[in-house]
């Protein structure tokens, strides 16, 4: 981080806030930020975040979750940064087609949905991807901006 620079992070589960929490406390790197360091506990969807990110990165699995579900939380992240400030998030490449090729009719049609609207919020903000090769295992990372 730099001089001035704040972090939220935003932890549904509960082991990983206080795990989270300790190492702000005892990791020599991290104690050095800590105090820039907000760590918000819940799911997304309910924590109260306020209006004007710089940046917000997700690392949800969206293609686990259903589609209107995928669709709040890109709505709610998109909404929560500044004008052209950017949303990134990733999707594994080979498992997301392995999972669609191999899925039974409801989960690939919650999987098409998903990925619909992952699609509708590409278009409708100013957006790019990349392949990240170099990934265990490759993935897409998407960009789309508020």
């Amino acid at each position: 981080m730099r001089p001035g620079d704040t972090l939220d992070l935003v932890e549904a589960n509960p082991r990983f806030v206080d795990w989270m929490t300790e190492l702000l406390k005892t990791d020599p790197q991290l104690r050095r930020v800590a105090d820039r360091v907000r760590i918000l506990p819940g799911l997304v969807q309910d924590v109260d975040l306020p209006d004007g990110y710089h940046a917000a990165v997700s690392g949800l699995p969206f293609t686990n979750f259903d589609a209107e579900t995928v669709s709040g939380i890109l709505d709610i992240l998109l909404k929560a940064l500044q004008p052209q400030a950017r949303l990134s998030f990733f999707t594994y490449a080979a498992l997301r087609r392995l999972k669609l090729l191999t899925s039974r009719e409801p989960e690939y049609v919650r999987m098409v949905r998903v990925e619909a609207v992952v699609a509708d919020r590409m278009e409708s903000h100013q957006t790019d991807r990349e392949f990240v090769l170099s990934n265990l295992p490759p993935a897409w990372v998407y960009h789309l901006r508020a």
